[in-house]
């Protein structure tokens, strides 16, 4: 369900809602129903949970083709809710209503009449402990507490945190009758609602303590591990801390399902449960998390083998390849510290082996502990079929030094693709290995138009007028998207033209009015009048 319908109608159901109530107002409710049962079933279809509140009164008219449409479509609307959101229904509720026949009009004693035979009925009346009248809310749960059924615990549960006291007493007594292991699975359910009421300042703990004590029972056993699989990730989190406390739960079996699980947070919880409950198989889990995609955790499996008095170079060298830096240099460090072993040699030895595994993490790691000699080797990756490893090998070479290969960075920066080609301007702009001229006309060489407009950019951290001259060169290209950039880049100069001060000569001055002259048509008339006046005054 999309995140707005949580918050408001869209406009289309809006329209919908305003032709019903429209009809509330006009004479033809005297003559008939129109097409008030066809614009009840659009909203219904419209997976618009706060639509509800706007068609409940629907729900008590004389007319039973109209009744049922509407219970049928607030039961279609009611489904699309993530249960841990009623609570945001139950806001909408109370303040809705409808001048005529309103169900606001109901009163407490035509409650027990209302009808019960199916799933949208009761529905209906779960809804009623919504209701802006305290004695209707009472009436509603003493009602839902002799339903055997499960579909009134998440409206029971909301009416622990009602404003007044009776109420929440009313929920209270109804909620200690559904503690029975039949409602497991809707319990299980609920989590997240639990936890999100458990956050108002009246709900009490021990309600959290009466719904985990059944869930644990021996009897709910099968209730909880459906929860474990369960798609909310609250409801998810919530039943492993129940499972590994539950005694008919094997502890094993809940921590093994939790490293599976695709929430991090579980999978973090579970490792330093695990690791930190005796008796368990520390190693085995350590070399689960050390296999896990999420970096942190991978981490804490290193932490946990350098914690030891001796350590294999074997065990340690997989953190060597990490895709975290973290994790990276804390390895590097154990192999130089403890092992007295330099991991350079390792990396050295992974790029010249072509087959090897994971370049681009073996070239980072050489740029992390290598020395300027490395250059060498580094390079020949620049020729690599992967355009991710030829990226590493620049950002290397920006860090081990770029002597002696100037050309060929200028080479990938006329001819390789866009994020090849902007780091390795970045690179020599930053290095200042060749003059930001060369960048310039090596970026225009290269036939993708982005490539154009990511060097101009670049182009930023040249000198405030060369700059300028850049954006005015630029503005005379044929490309819209080119000059546009030059534009918004001459606005953003413009802007800044005073936070710095930087002499400029009387003929690069000139210079910069007579490109400007060239380019003023394709300029906005007050960004070329701006650019004009600057001139004019530093050149006098």
């Amino acid at each position: 369900m999309k995140n707005y319908s949580l918050r408001r109608v869209s406009p289309s159901t809006e329209a919908l809602l305003a032709r019903l109530n429209g009809w509330w107002r006009s004479p033809a409710k005297w003559i008939g129903w129109g097409d008030v049962p066809g614009v009840l079933e659009q909203i219904g279809n419209s997976k618009e949970p706060l639509a509800i509140p706007f068609i409940m009164s629907f729900g008590i008219v004389g007319n039973e083709r109209i009744r049922a449409q509407a219970l049928s479509a607030i039961h279609r609307l009611f489904s699309s809710l993530p249960i841990e959101f009623l609570p945001l229904l139950d806001e909408a509720l109370r303040p809705a209503w409808i001048p005529e026949y309103s169900w606001h009009g109901m009163t407490a004693e035509q409650i027990p009449a209302l009808p019960k035979s199916s799933d949208a009925e009761l529905l209906y009346l779960n809804l009623m402990s919504c209701h802006q009248s305290g004695y209707v809310r009472a009436a509603a749960l003493q009602t839902l507490s002799a339903e055997s059924t499960a579909t009134s615990i998440p409206f029971i549960l909301s009416r622990l945190v009602d404003w007044v006291r009776e109420v929440r007493l009313a929920a209270e007594i109804a909620l200690r009758n559904k503690l029975n292991p039949i409602y497991g699975d809707e319990f299980v359910r609920c989590l997240g609602l639990i936890g999100r009421l458990a956050r108002n300042s009246r709900y009490r703990p021990e309600f959290t303590v009466w719904v985990e004590d059944l869930l644990r029972s021996r009897e709910c056993a099968e209730s909880l591990r459906r929860g474990l699989s369960a798609e909310s990730k609250d409801v998810r989190r919530r039943c492993y801390r129940i499972a590994v406390s539950s005694p008919s739960f094997p502890f094993r079996d809940a921590i093994l399902h939790a490293i599976a699980d695709d929430d991090v947070v579980v999978r973090r919880w579970a490792f330093e449960l695990a690791t930190s409950r005796p008796g368990e198989d520390h190693d085995a889990f350590r070399r689960k998390a050390a296999e896990d995609p999420y970096g942190p955790i991978r981490r804490m499996a290193l932490e946990a083998y350098l914690d030891r008095e001796t350590i294999e170079p074997g065990e340690l060298e997989r953190y060597l390849y990490d895709r975290s830096a973290t994790n990276r240099h804390l390895c590097q460090r154990a192999f130089s510290e403890r092992l007295g072993l330099q991991p350079a040699e390792f990396y050295r030895a992974a790029i010249r082996d072509h087959a090897a595994k994971q370049p681009a993490i073996c070239i980072q790691g050489l740029a992390e502990t290598g020395n300027p000699g490395d250059a060498i080797l580094v390079a020949g990756a620049l020729q690599r079929s992967s355009s991710r490893v030829r990226r590493v090998a620049v950002q290397a070479l920006g860090a081990l030094g770029v002597g002696g290969h100037e050309q060929g960075l200028c080479q990938l920066v006329s001819s390789d693709v866009l994020s090849v080609a902007r780091v390795s301007a970045s690179t020599l702009l930053e290095k200042r290995a060749v003059p930001a001229e060369a960048v310039w006309a090596a970026a225009l060489e290269n036939p993708d138009a982005k490539v154009h407009r990511g060097v101009l950019r670049l182009l930023r951290s040249t000198g405030k007028w060369q700059q300028l001259g850049y954006y005015l060169r630029a503005a005379d290209s044929n490309d819209s998207d080119f000059l546009d950039c030059a534009i918004e880049l001459m606005n953003l100069w413009v802007e800044k033209f005073n936070e710095t001060f930087t002499p400029v000569s009387e003929g690069e001055a000139l210079q910069l009015l007579k490109m400007l002259e060239c380019v003023r048509l394709g300029l906005p008339v007050d960004l070329a009048r701006q650019v004009e006046f600057i001139l004019q005054r530093v050149s006098q």
